[in-house]
């Protein structure tokens, strides 16, 4: 869980809301928003761990806020999932399985204030267990327990002479 997002989340780029902005001569008349990085060190590990990014402080609204504005999530990684905002907090699982990216996953947000709306983007850069580029040719990283698990061979040769090919359960003697 990231405990301290003031101190965990960088705002790399301030975002001002276009939707209903071009038009406004006063640009304190628009939503400014963060696009986040959360790095490593104050991250999550990329299989089944829940954390929270809070949002506020990160968002300011326009001048002639409704007083209600509405935050929701517009995307999110298939490396994530339960990913949800209440109360200005987002709540996300890591949904790492084979296939899936194990280094970052991404979120955006969104913010609609009246007739503007922004939104915002999230990276999230996962810890890792163990050394992910520390595996052999033969070998793939497993980022939930660090370990290089073996490609394995779906061809068997037996000391009697036999051999099959296990996937199609063909043998040849």
């Amino acid at each position: 869980m990231i405990t301290d997002p003031n101190k965990a989340c960088r705002c790399n780029t301030v975002v001002t809301s276009k939707t209903g902005c071009e038009t406004s001569i006063n640009k304190s008349n628009c939503i400014s928003l963060c696009n986040l990085v959360v790095p490593q060190d104050s991250s999550i590990f990329p299989c089944d761990t829940t954390g929270t990014i809070d949002l506020t402080g990160k968002v300011t609204l326009p001048s002639d806020s409704t007083g209600s504005p509405i935050y929701s999530i517009a995307y999110h990684s298939d490396n994530l999932k339960n990913v949800s905002v209440v109360n200005k907090i987002i709540s996300f699982t890591s949904d790492y399985s084979d296939g899936k990216d194990f280094k970052s996953a991404k979120i955006v947000y969104k913010v609609k204030d009246g007739i503007y709306e922004e939104n915002g983007t999230i990276i999230i850069v996962f810890k890792q267990v163990g050394n992910p580029y520390s595996c052999n040719d033969n070998e793939k990283y497993n980022p939930c327990t660090g370990a290089c698990d073996s490609l394995g061979s779906d061809l068997e040769i037996t000391s009697d002479g036999t051999s099959s090919y296990l996937d199609s359960g063909l043998t040849f003697e």
